[in-house]
C-alpha cells in the first residue's frame, strides 16, 4: 500500500510539472532611425531569458547578445530556418500587442496613408484570428506625428508553453529527421539499382 502511495503522488508530481503552463513574455523594438530591431525574451514576465538587438550587416544580420558577443546569420541561414519553424505551431500566444509611430516631416498625408493601410491589414490580422483563437486578446496602437520623420514598431506578446509540449515539438523534429533519412537512404538505393 506505501508502495501505491509513493507511485501515485510521484505521477501526480509529474504530472503536474508536465502540465504546467510557463508563460514566455517576447517584446520586440524595432527603430528606423537607430536601424536596430531590440528583443527581449522572459519567462512569467520578470525572469530574464535573453534580450539584445539585430542589426543588418554586409553578411546578413548581426544578432548582438552582449555588446562584445555577436552571431551572424546569413541570408541563407534565414531562408532555410522557414522550414524548421513547423513545431512552433504548437505554441499559443495568449496576448499580442503592437505599438506602431509613424511620421513623415514633410508629408503628414503620406503618414495617415501609411497608419490606415497598417490598421487595415491589422483588423483582418485580429478578425481572422479571433476566430481560430477566441482566447486571444489582441490589441493594435497607431500614433501618427505630425512634422516628425519617425517610424517605430513596438510588440510584445505572451505564448504559453509547458514541458509536454516542448517534449512533443523535440519528438517532432528528431521524427522528421529520422524519416527524412531514411527516405533519403530508399531514394539512394533505388538510384544505385
Amino acid at each position: 500500500m506505501q508502495i501505491l502511495k509513493i507511485v501515485l503522488t510521484a505521477t501526480l508530481i509529474i504530472s503536474v510539472i508536465l502540465i504546467f503552463p510557463i508563460f514566455i513574455n517576447i517584446e520586440l523594438f524595432f527603430s528606423k532611425n537607430l536601424k536596430r530591431l531590440f528583443f527581449a525574451f522572459r519567462l512569467f514576465g520578470f525572469i530574464s531569458i535573453i534580450g539584445g538587438y539585430i542589426e543588418s550587416v554586409k553578411e546578413g544580420f548581426a544578432l548582438h547578445i552582449t555588446e562584445k558577443k555577436a552571431f551572424i546569420l546569413s541570408y541563407s541561414t534565414l531562408l532555410n530556418m522557414r522550414k524548421k519553424v513547423k513545431p512552433l505551431k504548437d505554441y499559443h500566444f495568449k496576448t499580442i500587442y503592437s505599438l506602431s509611430e509613424i511620421g513623415y516631416k514633410d508629408n503628414s498625408v503620406a503618414a495617415v496613408s501609411v497608419g490606415f493601410m497598417i490598421n487595415y491589414i491589422g483588423f483582418f490580422v485580429c478578425r481572422t484570428l479571433e476566430n481560430e483563437k477566441p482566447y486571444l486578446s489582441i490589441r493594435n496602437d497607431i500614433n501618427i506625428y505630425e512634422g516628425e520623420d519617425i517610424f517605430n514598431y513596438y510588440f510584445s506578446g505572451t505564448v504559453i508553453v509547458n514541458i509536454l509540449t516542448v517534449l512533443l515539438s523535440i519528438i517532432k523534429i528528431i521524427a522528421g529527421k529520422v524519416y527524412y533519412a531514411i527516405r533519403k537512404g530508399i531514394q539512394q538505393n533505388k538510384q544505385s539499382n
